[in-house]
C-alpha cells in the first residue's frame, strides 16, 4: 500500500465529500512543535589562549515550551497556542493570560507540569481556536491535517471530534517531512525567527545582563513568539501556500496545478507518478476497503 496515495486520495475524497472543492483556504494544518526558551549563541569572542569562555545566558537555556501552530493553505495563520511549563489555571497561567495580546486572542497560553501537549490542551485549541476560525472566519466546512503524534490519536480526541462533526485526515507516519506543510516549510524560519529575537533582545540589555539586573520572563517570550508569528517577513503568506502546493494537499482539483506537488523519493506502489487528476478519477472508482497495491 502506498501510504502517500492514500493520503492525497483521502485528502480528495474529503474535499469533495464536504463541498470544499477548490476552497483552499478551509484547508488547515495543525502541528506542535518544541521551543527553547533561550537559544544562546554556541560563539563568541574571548581572549586567544583562555582555557574557560562563558556565554551570557539568562539561566534557561534548558527551558523548553511547546507551540501549537496551525496555517491554511490561503496562507493564513491561525493564532498560536503555547504551552509553557506550570500549573494549570494557577498564578502563572492567570498572569500570562491577562496580557493583552493575550486578551485580544492574538495568542493563547496554557500551563502544563512538562509543557506538553495533552489531549485536553488539544481540545482547547480545537475549540478556542479551530472552531471559531471555521464558524466566525471562514464560515464554512474545514478539512483539518494533521500527524499521528499520541495525542491526537487519543478516543477522547477523536470522540470529541467525530462530536463536533470536524472532519480531518491523518499524516502517515514517517511521512511528515514529506506531506505536513509546517514541518515542510514554516516550523524552521520560525525557530530562527525565535532565535534571532532573543539575540537581538540581549544585545540590547547587557549591561542589566551583567549586572545580574535582568531576567527573561513569560511575558517577553509570549510577545517575542507573537511577534513572530505575525511578521510576513519571517513567515510569508506565500510561503505558507506554496508549501500546502509542495505536499499535494492544494492543488486544484481540475488538475491543472499537478506539478508543483513535489513527489517523495519513494518506491510508488502504482505505475510512474500518477497525477492529482488520475487521483480523483481513481477514488471514485476504488472501495474503501480495497487493497490500493491492485492500483500498480
Amino acid at each position: 500500500m502506498n501510504q502517500t496515495y492514500k493520503f492525497l486520495r483521502n485528502c480528495i475524497n474529503e474535499r469533495i465529500d464536504n463541498h470544499i472543492d477548490d476552497n483552499i483556504e478551509c484547508l488547515i494544518n495543525v502541528d506542535e512543535t518544541p521551543c527553547y526558551i533561550e537559544n544562546p549563541s554556541k560563539e563568541t569572542i574571548d581572549i586567544k589562549g583562555v582555557k574557560k569562555v562563558e556565554i551570557i545566558t539568562y539561566g534557561k537555556e534548558k527551558c523548553r515550551l511547546t507551540a501549537i501552530l496551525a496555517i491554511s493553505a490561503s496562507g493564513e495563520k491561525l493564532p498560536p497556542m503555547l504551552i509553557l511549563k506550570g500549573k494549570t489555571g494557577k498564578k502563572k497561567e492567570n498572569i500570562l493570560n491577562n496580557l493583552d495580546l493575550v486578551k485580544d486572542k492574538k495568542i493563547f497560553v496554557k500551563c502544563q507540569d512538562n509543557s506538553w501537549c495533552t489531549a485536553e490542551l488539544f481540545k482547547f485549541w480545537i475549540k478556542d481556536i479551530f472552531i471559531p476560525y471555521q464558524n466566525n472566519i471562514v464560515k464554512k466546512k474545514c478539512l483539518l491535517i494533521f500527524d499521528r503524534a499520541t495525542t491526537h490519536l487519543t478516543t477522547e480526541i477523536l470522540d470529541y471530534l467525530q462530536f463536533l462533526n470536524i472532519k480531518y485526515v491523518l499524516i502517515p507516519a514517517g511521512f511528515t517531512r514529506f506531506l505536513q506543510p509546517l514541518d515542510v516549510a514554516i516550523n524552521k524560519p520560525f525557530k530562527i525567527g525565535l532565535k534571532h529575537k532573543y539575540l537581538e533582545f540581549q544585545q540590547k540589555n547587557l549591561e542589566e545582563i551583567f549586572q545580574n539586573k535582568f531576567s527573561l520572563k513569560d511575558e517577553i517570550i509570549v510577545k517575542f513568539i507573537a511577534e513572530i508569528w505575525n511578521d510576513e517577513k519571517i513567515i510569508k503568506r506565500q510561503t505558507i501556500i506554496h508549501s500546502f502546493l509542495h505536499c499535494g494537499i492544494s492543488q486544484l482539483l481540475d488538475g491543472s496545478q499537478d506539478e508543483l506537488f513535489n513527489w517523495p523519493d519513494l518506491e510508488l506502489s502504482f505505475n510512474a507518478k500518477n497525477d492529482i487528476g488520475n487521483i480523483i478519477n481513481d477514488s471514485e472508482n476504488i472501495n474503501e476497503e480495497q487493497n490500493f497495491d491492485e492500483l500498480s
